[in-house]
């Protein structure tokens, strides 16, 4: 996910299911060393997806020099969005990366000459929600179908409009604009959000924990490796390196 630095931001994350009696919210950290930039907020539950606001970290320590692994953290505008419950030690860690930049200089615009998204170019289709979630394409008579039809639940007509909802959620992970080289591996981010709102939405009372943990892996891990190198094409472009 990127923010602007220092000013506040709303972050939302698809029930991870199995949790009762649990507050469940996030807090920022600093990769590896875990030092907390942004204390414990806790998050509202929303249907099936729990969601907050936060003030990102600034772009400067307020006491410069003080913690130099602080300052080498905001120098390098690279963070994690912890969502954990309430509980000493807490029952559920959950990493989203998160990367800051300067308002006044954001990382996307004309200047990099990178297409607003394509929301349609970037839809996974229902074909492709099958492939990861083969066990859920089963009909009315319990048969297994090779893809989501109108008698499986959910139907392809649920998918599709999971798809839907799952586009703007991983779009704001990102960079607000990127080369159309990444549209591949954004389509199969997108993919596997869907997956996890299959599970969460249809299935929450026979939630699957090792399957949503899968995919909420494969996801996070897709999304940091995607905007890791969306920034390392943006360092290039403006430097000159390549042009768009």
């Amino acid at each position: 996910m990127w923010v602007i630095a220092g000013q506040p931001f709303t972050a939302s994350l698809v029930d991870p299911g199995g949790l009762t009696d649990v507050n469940l919210g996030a807090r920022i950290e600093v990769p590896v060393t875990r030092a907390i930039v942004t204390y414990w907020q806790p998050a509202t539950l929303a249907g099936y997806t729990w969601g907050l606001t936060l003030d990102s970290p600034p772009l400067a320590p307020a006491n410069p020099g003080a913690d130099p692994a602080m300052d080498s953290a905001l120098a390098a505008r690279e963070f994690e969005l912890v969502w954990m419950d309430d509980l000493e030690p807490p029952t559920v860690e959950i990493f989203t990366p998160l990367f800051t930049y300067d308002s006044l200089s954001p990382p996307y615009g004309a200047v990099n000459g990178w297409p607003t998204p394509d929301p349609t170019a970037l839809a996974p289709s229902v074909n492709d929600i099958a492939n990861l979630e083969r066990t859920r394409t089963v009909d009315s008579g319990g048969d297994e179908q090779i893809t989501f039809t109108d008698d499986t639940r959910p139907s392809a007509a649920d998918v599709q409009a999971l798809i839907a909802e799952a586009i703007p959620v991983v779009l704001a992970e990102l960079q607000p604009t990127f080369p159309t080289d990444f549209y591949p591996e954004v389509s199969h981010a997108i993919a596997l959000y869907t997956a996890i709102l299959i599970e969460g939405s249809f299935f929450r009372e026979q939630l699957n924990q090792g399957a949503v943990a899968l995919w909420r892996t494969l996801y996070t891990n897709a999304i940091t490796a995607i905007s890791v190198s969306i920034g390392q094409e943006l360092q290039l472009a403006t430097a000159g390196g390549r042009l768009f």
